[in-house]
């Protein structure tokens, strides 16, 4: 049959869900604990800096991938009613452009506060955090923006470095030129969130071999932090020469499914006066080498190395490889970041802009993690997926006398009242009994 259009007068919404977030962004206090530090109104009218960074981070959490959607936000009403008022692309880049480096380095520190918050309202461990820390390249396409450079594969854009947690929390988020060494700025930002951290008893960092070096390990070792990192080459080949036995592993297999062997030594170097434990995992290959014409087959290996401040009675050297491979998973948050909130692309020429504009990404993505632990803890949803379920509600905006109305179908009804009833569960302050 076919299906016909009418007009109606009522005005609807596809965003009815948007409340939801923004109740988490009020509960944690977000824009009144970030507003000293985002750039002053140069006249004071118009919408304030916390209605600009709140409009900003809702955009992120709807879907929007450019400073033009918030503007395009205005023509939604459901968006409007909750943020109150959007302003031009243009206004949202001058915000972005008023930022200072120590605007930056605080906003960081804000995130790291409230990352944990968020973490400890939706009752994930109070024991165990395991930190992760990686860069990655934004490939951009143009010339002119500050900060862009290729990195060591060549690829020409900007880089960022970013810190998660188990669950996918944000702790930090530099955005970076992008020749940038992966490591650099690691100590400043690893020492902001070991200082907030001291409360877990079990607190550990895992990271690539570009993270391999002796400031960072002394960092660990300063605050009590246990680490499995990726040995350097040079690092491993040292290390290799005083091997005394290997072991076959009965549980493990190499990356690429071969059978491996393990070995452990310690590793130390002139600088650094602790020796270390170091895990060597290899796999044999078969080198084939033409010699005047013959084919001679050679036997050789593949390496994989780690070094590490975890004792054997905490881990043995098959629970550090998969305590390790475990840092893997860090990299679909960065995904997450680049396809769930478009950090694919930058929207400024500026490079502090763009530090901004990231810093407000990972807020946003906090809270759309916040979300998905109120939705189900045991297998949590990404950003499309929680949009689509929690973000995404088709709704009749009313306006009334008394207040705003989103009236929605039923089945949408009782899955937005009850994550509004978790939501208020999760802050609910506990009552003093006295006797």
């Amino acid at each position: 049959m076919d299906i016909k259009f009418e007009e109606t007068g009522k005005v609807l919404s596809p965003i009815g869900g948007l409340p939801i977030a923004h109740k988490i962004l009020k509960k944690l206090d977000i824009e009144e604990k970030i507003t000293p530090y985002l750039p002053k109104l140069k006249r004071k009218r118009g919408t304030s800096e916390g209605d600009k960074f709140r409009t900003m981070v809702l955009s992120f959490i709807v879907g929007g991938e450019c400073l033009e959607d918030i503007e395009n936000l205005k023509y939604d009403e459901g968006f409007l009613k909750v943020v109150k008022h959007v302003n031009a692309a243009q206004t949202y880049g001058d915000f972005l452009r008023g930022f200072d480096t120590e605007q930056i380095k605080n906003l960081n520190h804000k995130l790291i506060d409230i990352a944990l918050e968020s973490r400890k309202a939706c009752c994930l461990s109070k024991n165990e955090i395991i930190l992760d820390i990686d860069s990655t390249i934004h490939i951009q396409h143009g010339k002119k923006m500050e900060g862009l450079g290729y990195d060591y594969d060549n690829n020409w854009g900007l880089s960022s470095l970013g810190v998660f947690d188990q669950y996918g929390y944000q702790y930090w988020m530099e955005v970076r030129a992008g020749n940038t060494y992966t490591s650099e700025g690691s100590l400043e930002c690893l020492e902001a969130i070991f200082q907030r951290i001291q409360g877990f008893k079990k607190r550990y960092l895992r990271a690539d071999s570009g993270y391999c070096n002796k400031f960072i390990m002394k960092l660990c070792d300063s605050h009590n932090i246990s680490y499995a990192i990726k040995l350097k080459g040079n690092m491993r080949r040292s290390c290799l020469k005083r091997v005394t036995a290997w072991e076959k592993s009965e549980k493990l297999k190499y990356h690429d499914g071969r059978d491996c062997e393990i070995a452990t030594t310690y590793y130390k170097t002139k600088d650094f006066d602790v020796w270390n434990r170091a895990i060597i995992q290899r796999a044999e290959k078969i080198i084939e080498i033409n010699v005047g014409g013959c084919i001679h087959k050679i036997k050789s290996y593949d390496y994989c190395s780690w070094i590490t401040n975890i004792q054997t009675s905490d881990m043995t050297e098959e629970e550090v490889i998969l305590f390790y491979r475990k840092r893997g998973n860090a990299e679909n948050f960065i995904r997450e970041l680049k396809n769930g909130l478009d950090l694919k692309h930058f929207p400024c020429l500026k490079l502090n802009a763009n530090k901004a504009y990231g810093i407000i990404a990972a807020f946003a993505h906090n809270i759309l993690r916040h979300l998905g632990y109120t939705d189900r803890k045991n297998k949590v949803h990404y950003s499309k997926a929680i949009r689509s379920k929690i973000i995404h509600i088709p709704v009749i905006v009313i306006t009334t006398a008394r207040g705003i109305i989103f009236r929605c179908s039923h089945h949408c009804y009782e899955r937005v009242i009850l994550f509004c009833n978790l939501i208020d569960e999760q802050f609910k302050v506990p009552k003093l009994h006295y006797s």
